[in-house]
């Protein structure tokens, strides 16, 4: 007689009663291959079976994110693109959703941004289209007062003059030339002075410096200051734009002049160290303000407490930063401790 099997742990029981004896089978229920090469390989079964399926399930895996890293990678183009056009300030474009609400969300937030910066550089572009229109009627009206001025002046030296007057009226005469071929360029400069490309040849020092020199003397004996010049080791020469540089040292030198009372001090040196020629212009002015210290470069400046009560237009030391810059060259604005007044460092290559 043969009960029915019974499971214990990992193996199966059976019970087979005999006449005189009874006989307990203890089994183990296993699949294996038919096959006997295999079923030396693969005693179970069972174990290939699950390694089969865990690396199917793997190969699910990776087959479903490579598809939906494909899918992904699709939705952040359209991010990267939009990007793109807004980095190369390509305003003027349509943002089409992706179908996915996470991205949709952020194309949002960046067509948000792209109406926004729009609207802000389309300002931008407008004042400064004003600015130039400003600079550029400004400078088309100076030419009748200075046409009159030199005019004058010629008239002048017709007179009998003494040998002081005659020295004036020579100062009047060659700044008025020389506030002739500024306007000139300030016409053009104001079209696009970031496209005005500097004449680089090698100009004396020597030449030069005794220019800005004569300039400067006339100006100060104007306004009663004392000029020092203090120029000590330079180079014979330097390859740079002659009419620039002459402008940015006189834009610098008239703006101290003008921003010290009677009877004060201009001071300009000349340094030479590690290739780099450096133009120090300090006065004893009010200084610069807190303001004018982080802003005074920057074109059509105009601080509401000014260094000196006089209009200006706030071009000066933009026009003089701008020059610099053409030379690879920067300037700096600081505050004297010795004087109290301002002080502006030049600096470009020798």
């Amino acid at each position: 007689m043969e009960n029915e099997g019974t499971k214990g742990g990992s193996y199966f029981y059976s019970v087979i009663e005999r006449e005189e004896e009874i006989l307990i089978l203890r089994y183990r229920i296993a699949a294996q291959f038919r096959n006997e090469a295999l079923r030396s390989m693969f005693p179970s079964a069972d174990w290939l079976l699950i390694v089969i399926i865990l690396l199917e399930i793997l190969f699910s895996l990776v087959f479903i994110s490579y598809i939906f890293g494909k899918y992904i990678g699709k939705k952040i183009n359209k991010l990267l693109a939009v990007v793109q056009k807004i980095e190369e300030q390509d305003l003027d474009f349509e943002i089409h959703k992706s179908r996915l609400f996470e991205v949709d969300q952020v194309l949002d937030a960046l067509d948000h941004m792209r109406l926004a910066l729009r609207q802000s550089l389309a300002k931008q572009w407008y004042d400064d289209k004003m600015r130039q229109e400003q600079l550029s009627a400004l400078a088309h009206d100076l030419k009748t007062p200075l046409t009159i001025i030199r005019g004058n002046t010629e008239l002048l030296f017709d007179t009998a003059l003494s040998a002081e007057q005659r020295e004036c009226a020579e100062y009047i005469e060659n700044s008025s030339l020389q506030m002739q071929d500024y306007v000139q360029t300030l016409i053009e400069a104001a079209k696009s002075w970031d496209s005005y490309q500097p004449c680089m040849k090698k100009v004396n020092m020597d030449s030069l410096l005794l220019e800005l020199k004569n300039q400067m003397d006339g100006l100060c004996a104007v306004n009663d200051i004392i000029l020092h010049w203090d120029c000590g080791h330079y180079p014979v020469s330097i390859t740079a734009d002659h009419d620039l540089l002459l402008r940015m040292l006189s834009n610098v030198l008239s703006n101290a002049a003008e921003h010290t009372p009677q009877g004060g001090e201009v001071t300009f040196e000349i340094e030479e160290h590690s290739g780099r020629l450096s133009f120090l212009i300090t006065d004893t002015g009010k200084g610069f303000s807190d303001e004018a210290l982080r802003h005074g470069t920057e074109q059509f400046f105009m601080e509401d407490d000014s260094r000196n009560p006089k209009s200006h237009y706030g071009i000066g030391l933009y026009v003089a930063a701008s020059i610099a810059k053409k030379h690879n060259g920067e300037i700096i604005l600081e505050n004297s401790a010795v004087t109290g007044g301002a002080k502006v460092t030049i600096q470009i290559p020798c």
